[in-house]
């Protein structure tokens, strides 16, 4: 419950229930946070951060676009982070690698004001909540899985992009045959079903107590998705 008062004296907190809790020695406000890289200087003329609520001039999340070799992975919130990281990584090194051409500036830009008339250009930017967390990291997977044998020629080639858009569509034709690397992650229906059902899952393995630490599986907390 909400705080409603502090009594000071005796170091208690009470609560809009009516609730108190005694001797209180701290308390902390979790109001959330600023995003905020102050160790990135000379970037004021396109800046990464203005008021804290979201990371700027980025492409797909990832991508500084003046620079894209300055790269923010893992910034959104309401994923699942570690396949969503996962996802991203593989774009990064394929990007890196000079195998997976990013648009032209232009086209970035574009793509960051498309999202900030979608989603805001406040704390909801980063924000994906279900199921657009899921759709992204399949995105990635298919932007990823469109690389090709050899290196392109730099940042910003635009001759044979391959976009996360285009690779859900297919890839544009190139002058190889894709080989990607290693596969990362792509959800299917279960996974889609899974983290559709996260909270219910959540609850029902805390609701077994100490008999939690026994639970392996979903089927163990009663939950079972068919393929």
């Amino acid at each position: 419950p909400a705080i409603s008062e502090y009594i000071i004296k005796d170091r208690t907190v009470v609560f809009a229930d009516g609730s108190r809790e005694q001797y209180v020695d701290t308390v902390l406000y979790c109001t959330g946070y600023f995003y905020s890289f102050d160790f990135l200087e000379g970037l004021d003329d396109e800046p990464v951060v203005s008021s804290g609520e979201r990371v700027e001039n980025l492409y797909q999340h990832l991508f500084y676009r003046p620079n894209p070799s300055l790269i923010f992975p893992t910034l959104n919130q309401k994923i699942i982070p570690f396949p969503f990281a996962e996802a991203q990584a593989a774009v990064i090194a394929r990007v890196l690698a000079g195998r997976l051409c990013l648009p032209s500036s232009a086209d970035m830009k574009q793509w960051e004001e498309v999202t900030m008339a979608e989603m805001g250009a406040g704390r909801d930017f980063h924000v994906l909540k279900f199921p657009k967390d899921a759709d992204y990291i399949n995105a990635m997977h298919d932007w990823a899985m469109n690389a090709r044998e050899n290196a392109a020629q730099s940042f910003g080639d635009t001759g044979n992009v391959i976009s996360p858009a285009m690779a859900a569509k297919g890839s544009p034709a190139v002058n190889q045959q894709p080989a990607p690397g290693k596969q990362p992650p792509y959800w299917t229906e279960r996974e889609y079903r899974i983290r559709e059902r996260f909270r219910a899952i959540k609850k029902a393995f805390q609701d077994f107590g100490d008999a939690r630490h026994g639970k392996r599986t979903l089927a163990d907390v009663g939950f079972v998705f068919d393929e």
